[in-house]
């Protein structure tokens, strides 16, 4: 799996899957798209087992765009 599209908040990324493992590359900074999702500095919290954890909003919209479309690859093997 692999995505080429790159648009703000949605960088490039390619999937191995190798026995039960799941490796997720994600290209680096290539683009102004990318250059605008690594500077969006605004932090966002988010409260995951009872802490609040803060995060850049560009990389963790990134990562929620990226969860979305492998997120089916784990559900797969269940």
């Amino acid at each position: 799996l692999s995505s080429e599209l790159n648009e703000k908040y949605k960088p490039k990324f390619y999937c191995l899957e190798d026995s039960d493992d799941l490796y997720v590359a994600v290209r680096g900074t290539d683009s102004f798209f990318d250059i605008e999702t690594d500077g969006s500095f605004a932090e966002v919290k988010e409260n995951l087992n009872g802490k609040d954890i803060y995060f850049l909003i560009g990389f963790y919209n990134a990562a929620k765009y990226i969860l979305e479309n492998v997120i089916h690859l784990f559900t797969q093997k269940n």
